[in-house]
């Protein structure tokens, strides 16, 4: 098993990995941040907090100053508040891995130097940590697709497919 990588969450990909009962991926990171508002926004979602112990999630404050980054962030990028807020606790945490699946929060964080990574991405990780055996995760991807209330298109879920598919 690889070194596990601590990350931080915005709200999309905990909401969706667990409507399709994947919330064990986030087993793939050491720690997993997630901010007020992020908890905020799970507790509007009537989300299970059983999973935050058992996966290893934090909530953390920002600080004034990355609160102001934060509403920055909304202004300036168009972001939602959770999206905003996850990103200013990447940076003042000095956390690369930022969780989301968002577009326009995936560009935003490229530009401030930080990796996104979305549901399809845990998913693939988790195949490759042996949480899911090929066909578990072919069928878990087809549910994101499926159950998931986000958009993604078919091609993008059919290069994970092939992705997983060809992974020796």
């Amino acid at each position: 098993m690889a070194n596990k990588e601590t990350a931080v969450s915005d709200t999309g990909p905990i909401l969706h990995l667990s409507s399709i009962d994947s919330i064990s991926t986030f087993s793939v990171f050491s720690k997993v941040f997630v901010s007020e508002i992020v908890l905020f926004e799970l507790k509007q979602n009537d989300f299970n907090f059983y999973f935050f112990k058992k996966y290893n999630f934090t909530k953390l404050f920002l600080n004034p100053d990355f609160r102001r980054k934060s509403k920055l962030f909304l202004l300036e990028y168009g972001l939602h508040l959770g999206e905003s807020s996850t990103l200013a606790l990447a940076l003042q945490e000095k956390i690369e891995l930022f969780l989301t699946d968002d577009l326009d929060a995936r560009e935003t964080a490229k530009r401030l130097g930080l990796t996104p990574v979305g549901s399809i991405g845990i998913l693939v990780r988790a195949f490759r940590e042996k949480i899911y055996s090929k066909q578990e995760t072919v069928q878990k991807l087809l549910d994101l697709k499926q159950k998931a209330n986000f958009f993604v298109t078919d091609s993008l879920i059919q290069k994970a497919i092939l992705i997983v598919e060809n992974f020796n």
